[in-house]
């Protein structure tokens, strides 16, 4: 019997665990752009002794062995969310913005063990990886597209798991052409503050996991997040010198990307993914240079932790979701 199959049916599952190592006990399918798979990862020894032969390598050993799951996703509505939950863990309870709509904020916990996922993938056979903590992500918001994002996950070895029926829930994604980014001196002031118009946008979060092997095992025992930054390059039409200046300057600002849905969920409000940064610092401007093409200018923009707030990041997702994930 031929497998040969395209990734369209294939299905990437996603739980949080209630306990590092044991199995989620629920699942969300993941609608993707580009198919994720349970990569393993493989470290060897090799013996390259001497046995009077000129061929290098003898023999091998495994001693190490973990998988990596990369995906890329449209940043939807409502799954979204659960990224947001493995990249911050800290999640507010829903707060009630008006009938059938809600409120998920969520920030930065200060801790080295954030929370763990289970992972599934199927082709023949559905495979399951325990213990993966989210690495970074990369989100891209450039005109005339909706927004997206790849995740990379690092966790253990898979095995093979109980079949599950494949289920997938309908959602919109967010698009570039319904949001807005501001500066301000101060978060405070950022809703006041003008919409500045952009051509794209690209920035990465990494949570810089590692894991810690031992004696006894192959195995990783466990995977940690380390030191927790974001960089940020930033393309908008040349029209005057105001950025540049920025970086002259050494300036900092509070930063808020807003997209919201053009449909209403409620009586009044919509879907809604709003980025609250409370410092940023510029560090370095420059300007496109084709003879025909009308001036562009890029920032490349580092996120600071604001002492005087006691924060740096507070980002929400606005849904018809009523519970925590």
């Amino acid at each position: 019997m031929s497998n040969e199959r395209i990734w369209r049916i294939d299905s990437l599952w996603l739980g949080k665990e209630s306990t590092a190592w044991t199995e989620a006990s629920a699942f969300t399918w993941i609608p993707l752009t580009t198919m994720g798979y349970i990569k393993p990862v493989i470290e060897y020894s090799k013996n390259e002794s001497w046995v009077w032969r000129i061929e290098n390598i003898v023999s091998r050993e495994i001693v190490k062995q973990m998988s990596e799951t990369i995906a890329e996703w449209r940043v939807w509505a409502l799954t979204f969310w659960h990224l947001l939950t493995a990249l911050f863990w800290t999640a507010s309870a829903p707060a009630t913005v008006e009938t059938s709509v809600y409120k998920h904020s969520f920030t930065v916990t200060n801790t080295n063990n954030h929370k763990s996922y289970s992972i599934i993938t199927d082709w023949t056979a559905q495979e399951l990886s325990l213990y993966n903590l989210l690495d970074k992500i990369s989100i891209t918001a450039e005109v005339w597209n909706v927004i997206n994002f790849s995740s990379t996950f690092k966790g253990k070895i898979w095995a093979t798991t109980t079949w599950k029926v494949v289920s997938f829930t309908s959602e919109r994604p967010f698009k570039v052409c319904w949001m807005t980014m501001k500066f301000a001196d101060n978060v405070a002031w950022l809703t006041a503050a003008s919409a500045i118009p952009m051509t794209s946008l690209k920035f990465e979060v990494s949570k810089n996991v590692t894991d810690i092997t031992e004696s006894w095992s192959c195995t990783p025992t466990s995977f940690h997040n380390q030191s927790f930054w974001i960089t940020w390059d930033l393309e908008l039409v040349y029209r005057a010198d105001t950025y540049k200046w920025y970086v002259t300057w050494w300036t900092n600002k509070a930063m808020r990307v807003t997209i919201t849905w053009s449909t209403l969920i409620g009586a009044t409000k919509y879907e809604e993914l709003n980025f609250d940064f409370w410092l940023i610092s510029f560090d370095e401007w420059d300007r496109s240079n084709k003879n025909d093409e009308i001036q562009t200018q890029t920032l490349w923009i580092t996120w600071l932790y604001s002492l005087a707030d006691s924060a740096m990041l507070t980002w929400y997702i606005q849904n018809t979701q009523s519970s925590s994930y």
